[in-house]
């Protein structure tokens, strides 16, 4: 069991509201380029001695105290509920969080930016060719697959991406500098019990988004409190498979089983409300978030492609993610100062 005294310090920290940004975690500063140092964070390789790290942000101190005390209302309507910190067995700068000793928490991104980031590189580039042919960043490449992502003229994406990122961020729209920011900040995190994670999304990680877990969850939500188990199993075959996906699967339901089946438990104690439809107070179904306050439309158990379109959907995207992870950022930071 980690000491109090560690995360007592942490959380004494967090009351300094940059820290809600993990990055800084990793570099003491705030870095002049968040492409530039978000790569170094999913590549290694490309990072100097000095800014390489083992800590996994989403199971890092600060994102474990943060979901210890997003886990407070659920204790407080559990009485005797046992909540504990522990490093993880296979690197002691990550951690865990056990539950009466039994269920298994860990965290997750709700938004991962990589393939969002590549699909929006691709479509700002279609922009450049067809209004600004001649600029820095149409001049970098030279076209992109039929899913609009580009090819790196040599070496691997990411390591050409890295020598020319300061081209790049240059080129972004502000609200693409802040999506970025914003995916390593407290709001972009959230407690989950083990395997959920890697079977959430698909191989190529596009659907890794906020919109499709909580969709996800909410059709999960919704076959349980119908009492049709057979449905929901079937729908959890589909939602959730790869590694450990049995597991997977059954932890969903012992998520759904923390949160007495409600919906809207799970949504008020997560601090996600700023990402539901709501009615009368009710929680309902999670925004679309390439439309602004549209719920998703789909069907209870149909598939949900999140996945922008165009650099309009994509601009819209950032726009209204910045907006819903903004808020539950200031609602956790709100709760920190309180601890």
């Amino acid at each position: 069991m980690l000491e109090k005294r560690v995360v007592n310090d942490a959380i004494n920290k967090m009351q300094d509201k940059k820290y809600l940004n993990y990055i800084y975690q990793i570099n003491d500063n705030e870095p002049d380029n968040v492409l530039k140092a978000w790569l170094e964070y999913k590549y290694p390789s490309l990072a100097s001695e000095k800014n390489k790290t083992e800590i996994d942000l989403d199971v890092s101190l600060f994102a474990i105290v943060t979901y210890c005390i997003e886990l407070e209302k659920l204790k407080d309507s559990n009485a005797g509920m046992l909540v504990r910190i522990e490093e993880q067995m296979d690197n002691k700068s990550n951690y865990s969080i056990k539950l009466n000793d039994s269920l298994e928490i860990r965290g997750d991104w709700l938004t991962s930016p990589l393939h969002i980031i590549k699909l929006y590189m691709g479509f700002l580039w279609e922009e450049h060719m067809k209004y600004d042919s001649c600029s820095p960043y149409a001049r970098l490449y030279k076209r992109t697959t039929r899913k609009h992502l580009l090819f790196a003229p040599e070496g691997k994406w990411e390591e050409y991406c890295y020598e020319n990122a300061d081209i790049i961020w240059d080129s972004f729209d502000e609200e693409a500098k802040i999506f970025l920011v914003n995916t390593i900040s407290a709001g972009n995190f959230i407690n989950m019990p083990i395997y959920i994670n890697p079977c959430r999304c698909k191989a190529f990680g596009g659907d890794d988004t906020i919109d499709t877990l909580l969709w996800k969850m909410y059709c999960s939500f919704t076959l349980c409190t119908e009492g049709n188990s057979n449905a929901l199993d079937n729908y959890l075959k589909k939602a959730f498979s790869g590694k450990n996906q049995e597991l997977a699967r059954e932890n969903v339901k012992n998520w759904i089983k923390l949160y007495d089946n409600s919906w809207d438990k799970f949504i008020e104690y997560n601090y996600l409300s700023s990402m539901v439809f709501k009615t009368n107070n009710k929680c309902g179904r999670p925004f679309d978030l390439r439309k602004e306050k549209q719920p998703i439309s789909l069907r209870i158990g149909e598939e949900y492609n999140p996945l922008p379109k165009s650099i309009e959907e994509c601009r819209s995207m950032f726009k209204n993610y910045n907006s819903v992870v903004d808020i539950r950022t200031i609602e956790i930071f709100e709760k920190v100062i309180k601890s």
